[in-house]
């Protein structure tokens, strides 16, 4: 595997309940999604590049070509082999956001409802696109920043499981027999999320999602929202920090808590290189102590409001050209998926696991 120089690519596949089954096909899919990491080998990607974009260039390559593997692979909730929703029909929400460190300044887009093989990549080109529209010779027209996508259902996206499955509860769906529990194991778990990382320089960030297995039409997850799936933001007041955080699980709540853009603020504002806490630990504290603030949608076998999320994300700490990296993650969810490789080689593919009698699992890895 190789990597542009300087480059962190950190991936996950969502955070819900993964088969263990699909513990070693699910390395081998981040592996291969990582080595299309290349900025050198996506010449498909086209689209206008404005000066604004124009550090972001080489990072939207590489990240249009680790998720067109992942989107089209159907263990993941997104692209082809989403969940359908209650009329058998696949919708993707997605969004992107770019963050210039050395400028301070952040580029986001959300393409919504988007019957899509691959979302994520449209919401980069509608990101790069709009942000390259020079206003002078576009009537001044506000580019939007939250658009609905194509409307018209493919079919070609339904895979032939969840064909089998809409098939199995159709009846039910349609009002003619009472539902009960659905008992099909999911296989795949919610939201996916990529970042591509220049350390002092920039940070692409997109994310990707089917929603929830029979989700009513119209409905938005938290892939649609930036600052709830994705965000990333840099701060040098007293010492220069940058942070990107990718969230999964629970989507209604992840939007309520605004948790990526939440723990993203938490974490440039109190993590320091001698905190007495780990990033990670920090982070737990952060969700643990806002979510008794809102009305959670997640319910456990019991019918209690539930926690239900997982995060994986990335710390800079530059003191005077020094880097210190780490990527951090948490997650109270049964399971949570990623891996993530340096220009130095260095891989590290993770299936988190909540632990018996445990209510969230959480690491963290310095980075070379």
């Amino acid at each position: 595997m190789s990597i542009e120089s300087t480059n962190i690519i950190l991936v996950h596949l969502g955070a819900g309940k993964h088969s263990d089954q699909n513990r070693q096909v699910l390395k081998a899919l981040l592996a291969l999604a990582i080595r299309h990491g290349d900025p050198r080998k996506n010449t498909d990607f086209t689209c206008p590049i404005g000066e604004d974009m124009r550090p972001f260039e080489d990072s939207f390559k590489a990240l249009t070509g680790i998720s067109r593997i992942v989107e089209d692979s159907e263990l993941t909730n997104t692209g082809f082999g989403s969940s359908v929703t209650r009329y058998g029909d696949v919708f993707c929400d997605s969004s992107a956001c770019a963050l210039d460190i050395e400028r301070g300044k952040l580029y986001q887009h959300a393409l919504v409802m988007n019957s899509s093989r691959y979302p994520i990549e449209n919401t980069i080109q509608e990101l790069s696109e709009a942000c390259s529209v020079h206003r002078m010779w576009s009537l001044g027209i506000t580019p939007p920043l939250m658009r609905v996508g194509c409307v018209e259902p493919d079919p070609s996206l339904i895979s032939s499981r969840m064909a089998q499955i809409y098939s199995d509860y159709k009846d039910s769906l349609d009002g003619e027999s009472s539902i009960g529990k659905i008992s099909h194991p999911q296989g795949v778990s919610d939201t996916v999320g990529i970042a591509v990382i220049k350390p002092a320089r920039s940070i692409v960030t997109a994310t990707s999602s089917g929603g929830n297995l029979f989700k009513e039409p119209g409905r938005i997850g938290c892939a649609g929202v930036v600052g709830s799936a994705i965000y990333s933001a840099t701060s040098s007041t007293d010492q220069e920090i940058t942070v990107t955080v990718m969230c999964s699980g629970n989507g209604e709540d992840i939007i309520q808590m605004g948790l990526a853009k939440s723990v993203c603020e938490h974490l440039i504002g109190h993590y320091r290189e001698d905190s007495s806490l780990l990033a990670c630990e920090m982070v737990a504290d952060h969700v643990l102590n806002i979510s008794p603030h809102f009305k959670l949608r997640a319910l456990d076998d019991d019918y209690k409001e539930l926690v239900y999320v997982g995060l994986v994300g990335y710390v800079e700490l530059n003191e005077r050209g020094k880097l210190r990296k780490l990527i951090f993650y948490y997650h109270t969810t049964q399971t949570m998926v990623f891996g993530y490789m340096t220009s130095g080689s260095q891989y590290e593919y993770r299936f988190s696991e909540l632990r018996k009698g445990k209510r969230e699992q959480m690491g963290e890895f310095l980075v070379r």
